[in-house]
């Protein structure tokens, strides 16, 4: 009975320490900081790194989708860009 009660409460090594590198990482705060605070501000940290980190993965993919690839576009700005202009010159009046 008190193993299976224990075994709520056990907690991955592994992904305690990346979430406290995320907390660090993300809100300039020392372990020693955020680990005395209760459990449920520790997990309103966390989910608010994950919507913040949702949100930019999202906007890098719009991003990206917009800014795709065209060569041939590329070309013709750059030769629009290129073509020498010739400066107007009023020819003086006799």
């Amino acid at each position: 009975m008190e193993s299976a009660l224990y075994s709520l409460y056990e907690v991955n090594l592994e992904n305690s320490v990346k979430n406290d590198l995320l907390i660090s990482k993300n809100y300039n705060m020392q372990p020693s900081e955020f680990l005395n605070k209760p459990y449920y501000y520790f997990e309103m940290i966390l989910n608010n790194i994950k919507e913040i980190q949702d949100s930019e993965e999202k906007d890098k993919n719009e991003q990206e989708k917009h800014n795709t690839y065209n060569p041939s576009k590329m070309a013709n700005n750059m030769m629009g860009n290129m073509t020498p202009t010739m400066p107007k010159m009023n020819l003086p009046k006799f």
